[in-house]
């Protein structure tokens, strides 16, 4: 009996991926960092808190945008790199 070769596990490391994992780890770090300079546990919910508002307010202004351009446009960099070049 041969053994099956294992299946390798591949990141999908795209750069749509990339961009919506941005805001939350921002939003972590951001709120790690506020906390660990106020030095309480409380300054870094009240940033957490506040950068998740900050956050949504992003991605609301992202949607709003992608709307008015159009989907494709909006969600290729290739696209968006011609436009703004033009």
């Amino acid at each position: 009996m041969a053994k099956k070769a294992k299946k390798a596990i591949v990141f999908d490391l795209s750069a749509t991926w990339i961009h919506n994992v941005i805001p939350p780890v921002a939003v972590l770090a951001g709120a790690a960092a506020f906390g660990f300079w106020w030095g309480s546990i409380s300054a870094g919910l009240f940033a957490c808190f506040a950068l998740s508002f900050l956050a949504a307010i992003y991605k609301a202004l992202r949607q709003i945008v992608r709307s008015f351009t159009g989907s494709v446009i909006a969600s290729s960099p290739r696209t968006r790199m011609v436009l703004v070049s033009q």
